[in-house]
């Protein structure tokens, strides 16, 4: 059957989706993406002390690679997704066109050696204070999960029927704000794939910037529990947990928890649309995963935490560049 050709008109005229609120000033800013980033990361850097100590200048021996650099070599690693000798190759080229201001070069396996030496706790911290640069005191609402990352290493699995493998994972958990119109990560940390969910949500909560004061928490039910919710409670803030088909409204010493339980039942219209922004955490890793790819390629756990942690500081410096453009 065919169409008529008002049909035809109706269909092209329909108004093209868009995805950011203000569509010139995003593409605008796609345009100099990098050059605010770098630019962002080089303040970064300069305003925390070195993360780890070398010998003291003049002792004998070959002079250790400026700490400062290996970090910064890292999370331009982090960026651009590249191999530790793409990486030493693109930092010679930021490097003369002065966006980094090295006075040399750390070399490639100079970079992969040191990584070790990096606390995940100064990652941590670094994370938080971009945060705390972005959001300030104000008070925000906020969403937590978890999402699988590969790893290079496969397993060997058994069912009844097959014998394969499959890749390994790790996890990473995190809470991000669900204000901004480019969302930040508040804390993140990243565990063994098979570590559950509910008791990482402690960690997460102390190691924000305590300066931020948390609004609507929403997770979803592997956080549920009465732990949980007397501690964001503790916090400030508003458990938003969706229950379970069989959850009890008994408060068993937790005032929070009922309180919670009988406001999805009674209002379940209004929980429902307070929960609903749990899918902004949904999106975010999505696109954390498009951006940063969905493996990583370090086979020491302790390396698979820095990859993974420099590239939620690099989305951080995404969205404080972006937020804060100059």
């Amino acid at each position: 059957m065919k169409r008529k050709k008002g049909d035809m008109n109706k269909k092209r005229s329909k108004k093209r989706r868009t995805w950011h609120k203000n569509e010139r000033f995003y593409r605008a800013f796609r345009r100099r993406e990098y050059v605010f980033i770098i630019g962002k990361i080089r303040k970064l850097v300069n305003e925390f002390p070195p993360p780890y100590k070398t010998t003291e200048e003049g002792t004998s021996g070959r002079p250790p690679s400026n700490p400062r650099y290996v970090l910064t070599a890292i999370l331009i690693r982090a960026l651009f997704s590249l191999s530790y000798d793409d990486t030493y190759s693109l930092l010679i080229l930021l490097n003369s066109g002065g966006l980094l201001r090295m006075n040399k070069v750390p070399a490639a396996t100079t970079i992969q050696g040191l990584v070790s030496k990096i606390p995940v706790s100064f990652i941590s911290r670094i994370i938080s204070y971009i945060s705390k640069m972005v959001l300030g005191n104000r008070r925000v609402n906020i969403a937590g999960d978890s999402t699988g990352i590969g790893t290079m290493k496969y397993d060997r699995w058994l069912t009844l029927k097959t014998t394969g493998k499959r890749r390994e994972f790790i996890k990473l958990h995190a809470i991000i704000s669900t204000d901004l119109g480019y969302p930040i990560f508040l804390s993140a940390k990243v565990t063994e794939g098979t570590r559950h969910d509910s008791p990482e949500l402690i960690s997460l909560l102390k190691a924000r910037s305590r300066k931020i004061k948390l609004g609507n928490v929403v997770l979803d039910s592997g956080y549920l529990s009465r732990k949980n919710v007397d501690l964001i409670k503790m916090e400030g803030g508003a458990p938003i947990i969706k229950g379970k088909r069989n959850v009890k409204s008994r408060s068993k010493g937790s005032k929070a928890w009922k309180q919670m339980i009988t406001f999805q039942r009674k209002d379940a219209e209004a929980f429902k649309e307070l929960y609903g922004k749990r899918n902004v955490i949904e999106g975010v890793f999505g696109a954390f995963k498009r951006r940063f790819t969905e493996v990583v390629k370090s086979k020491i756990m302790h390396n698979r935490k820095i990859e993974v942690l420099s590239r939620v500081i690099v989305w951080n410096t995404i969205s404080w560049a972006y937020n804060y453009p100059e």
